[in-house]
């Protein structure tokens, strides 16, 4: 499994009106044409909703979305929160013992955490076998689950999103596969 820390890795969520919106910004954005021009290798996934909740930056972005007709192969799961300052240090405790755990999770192919400034707004993209080993996750995977109900008891997030999406087409690598087609190579004891 693909996880690891990347100060240079950069990470775009963006919702479209539709795919030719998506396909102008690609040809001709500057911010595209800069991720072109430098060589950099990327993987660029399109998604349709399957469920979520929340916002992201006070924008309930979920709702004008339609959902997925399928619920077949692979998901993309896209999670977002806002900690509080006082929630920091036991923030940071809990996502030790998770990604301690990450590499045993039955049905997670590749995941990246995401950050957002200030420091304290980050986010997860991972890559799931199906939609039932990413909803198993939630209850299944215990340092999550134990993070989680912690966060709704003691209040850590001043806003949070979570979305289930179902890929419909891919194109480029995350660290040198894609991982909609092939499973990355799951280290041993992780």
């Amino acid at each position: 499994m693909a996880h690891s820390f990347h100060p240079g890795r950069r990470a775009l969520f963006a919702v479209w009106r539709d795919d030719d919106a998506l396909d102008e910004f690609l040809a001709t954005h500057p911010v595209a044409r800069r991720w072109r021009a430098a060589g950099e290798a990327s993987w660029h996934v399109r998604l349709r909703l399957i469920d979520g909740h929340g916002s992201w930056n006070g924008v309930e972005l979920l709702d004008a979305l339609e959902p997925a007709r399928t619920r077949s192969g692979s998901v993309v799961t896209v999670t977002r929160a806002a900690i509080g300052v006082r929630a920091l240090p036991a923030f940071t405790r809990r996502a030790r013992a998770i990604t301690g755990t990450i590499g045993a999770v039955p049905g997670l192919r590749v995941v990246v955490g995401v950050g957002d400034v200030p420091v304290a707004r980050l986010g997860t993209v991972a890559v799931w076998d199906d939609d039932a080993a990413a909803t198993r996750a939630v209850d299944e995977w215990h340092a999550h689950a134990t993070a989680m109900r912690a966060a709704i008891a003691d209040g850590w997030f001043t806003e949070a999103m979570f979305a289930r999406f179902e890929p419909y087409r891919a194109r480029g690598t995350w660290s040198g596969t894609d991982p909609l087609r092939e499973r990355p190579h799951r280290p041993q004891g992780r």
